[in-house]
């Protein structure tokens, strides 16, 4: 099943837009890149691990909307870091499934498809975006602390959190 050759917003095809050279838009006027670095289904299924999840009743499309925007993005800041490949280690989590994880918040923003963990097991990741987090106000994401995410970054794009300077948090 592939998912990103059509606009989960308005239905329509995905067209290469002659203003913005590598980009895609469609009938709704959601632009993405042409090539993104984490399409949909790899964020649906964690990089492939969970395929049953692209079944799950809770996948609605308010679920699939709030992941486009997420996707969006967490593609351009991974971009603008110089990364071209990234492993999802967890994005959309059905609520049978949060809950048996050790430590997941009972009202996750993955259930809400607005947030992603990507493997990260050195910090690679964390490190480039902790020397310029002005990235994470200027693509409106929330980084946490790598205390808190043993081997992986967690965004989100929370609107619970206030506003500040500094867009990495603590658990």
């Amino acid at each position: 099943m592939t998912l990103n050759k059509v606009c989960h917003l308005c239905s329509g095809f995905l067209r290469s837009l002659e203003e913005i050279p590598g980009w895609k838009g469609c009938n709704c006027g959601v632009r993405r890149m042409e090539k993104e670095i984490i399409d949909l289904e790899k964020y649906i299924t964690a990089s492939g691990k969970y395929k049953d999840r692209l079944l799950s009743s809770e996948l609605t499309k308010e679920v699939k909307d709030n992941a486009v925007m997420l996707l969006n993005r967490v593609n351009q800041l991974l971009k603008e870091l110089g990364i071209d490949v990234a492993d999802v280690s967890s994005g959309f989590r059905p609520s049978s499934v949060n809950a048996k994880i050790k430590g997941a918040a009972k009202k996750s923003l993955h259930m809400l498809g607005k947030a992603i963990d990507i493997s990260d097991p050195k910090h690679e990741l964390y490190k480039k975006v902790e020397a310029n987090p002005k990235l994470l106000t200027k693509y409106g994401l929330w980084l946490e602390h790598k205390d808190d995410t043993p081997g992986w970054c967690h965004f989100d794009m929370s609107s619970l959190r206030t506003d500040r300077e500094i867009r990495i948090f603590r658990a």
